[in-house]
């Protein structure tokens, strides 16, 4: 849902060769505003990056709203250079139309002095279908590697 093709977010590269954004960790907190195109139900939340394998953030906050109406906020701490976690939140949220991604910080261990987020993506396991037919439902890759 997120990606870093220059069109939204906090010193986004660009489109092209370097699909991230990265910032300078200074900047952080860093709130990425997400409108989904249709209302949706989420559950999970799967996060790539950093770009750099010392750039990862370490606290998001996950708000999530229905217009204006909040639904619910998510604190998820991602392990030390994790690059590929999916974090299951503590509910279902229904038709939610639109996503706070707050970055409040990371591991404070970058060389180049900067956090970045390769993509994010939103899912909810109930919504999936089995569309290989191996009678396992496919989860927008949000539990494999």
């Amino acid at each position: 849902i997120l990606d870093g093709e220059g069109a939204t977010g906090v010193s986004a590269n660009g489109a092209g060769p370097f699909p991230y954004f990265y910032w300078d960790k200074a900047s952080n907190p860093v709130t990425f505003s997400i409108n989904l195109n249709a209302p949706s139900r989420i559950s999970r939340l799967k996060t790539y990056g950093g770009w750099g394998f010392d750039e990862g953030p370490r606290n998001i906050t996950l708000r999530l709203y229905n217009g204006c109406t909040l639904l619910g906020t998510e604190n998820i701490v991602l392990p030390y250079l994790a690059n590929q976690f999916t974090s299951v939140l503590s509910t279902t949220y229904s038709n939610v139309t639109r996503a706070e991604l707050v970055v409040v910080d990371d591991y404070n261990v970058s060389v180049v002095n900067r956090t970045s987020l390769i993509e994010v993506v939103f899912g909810d396991l109930t919504d999936c279908l089995d569309t290989d037919n191996d009678g396992a439902p496919n989860y927008l890759d949000l539990d494999s590697d």
